[in-house]
């Protein structure tokens, strides 16, 4: 399974060269089976595509499904 993040923030973050944040993201793999698996990847960049190698057929991601980071999902 393949997820790409997207960071589109238009602001400036102050004391950084680069424009993007950097952070833990949670991701939730909701499999057809009602179980789900939480991962932690390292968020670092405008883009990234990460690769899970999963048991079950993947039917839902979420991403932060806590809530600890502003975000808009699509």
């Amino acid at each position: 399974m393949t997820l790409v993040v997207k960071q589109k923030q238009s602001q400036e973050i102050p004391g950084r060269e680069t424009g993007n944040y950097i952070m833990p993201l949670d991701v939730t793999i909701h499999s057809s089976d009602g179980t789900s698996e939480t991962r932690v990847v390292f968020n670092d960049s405008r883009k990234q595509r990460f690769t899970f190698t999963v048991s079950k057929q993947p039917v839902d991601v979420g991403l932060d499904e806590s809530h600890w980071i502003l975000k808009k999902v699509k």
